[in-house]
């Protein structure tokens, strides 16, 4: 049985309205643009590396990064874009003042055996636009 022209454009159109709405509900870019607008500032993180030694391929591991803006004006993170999928961020989205500390926790589920180097890149108000960490180690059974 074949659908008629107009069902099937009806139904390719249904389709599309379908997936566009489920991308709005759930696509949340910052739509702030704040820190695309925001003055640069400074920031010193405490160690751009992290090692985590030895881990185990069935664990689940977490370690932050602190870090102290250092410059006059709030420190924005935008984003956080890690290597891997084994490795997600989380930081506290609100900007910190001058002179104040933050944190960025990573959590590591490692999904493969051997030496590991996973690159975090923070995107933010800083001059260079961007920062990046390193967590490493190795992983063992």
């Amino acid at each position: 049985m074949t659908m008629k022209k107009s069902e099937l454009i009806l139904t390719v159109i249904a389709t599309a309205l379908v997936v566009l709405t489920l991308w709005s509900l759930f696509h949340k870019p910052d739509t702030s643009g704040a820190w695309l607008h925001a003055p640069a500032t400074t920031v010193r993180f405490e160690k751009d590396t992290l090692t985590l030694d030895s881990v185990t391929y069935a664990g689940r591991y977490e370690t932050t990064f602190r870090y102290t803006n250092t410059g006059k004006h709030p420190f924005i993170i935008h984003g956080i874009q890690t290597s891997c999928g084994c490795t997600s961020p989380h930081w506290d989205r609100k900007p910190v003042p001058p002179g104040q500390s933050g944190d960025i926790r990573i959590i590591f589920e490692p999904n493969s055996l051997g030496s590991f180097i996973k690159d975090i890149e923070i995107r933010c108000n800083t001059p260079e636009k961007a920062i990046h960490l390193k967590i490493r180690g190795t992983v063992t059974e």
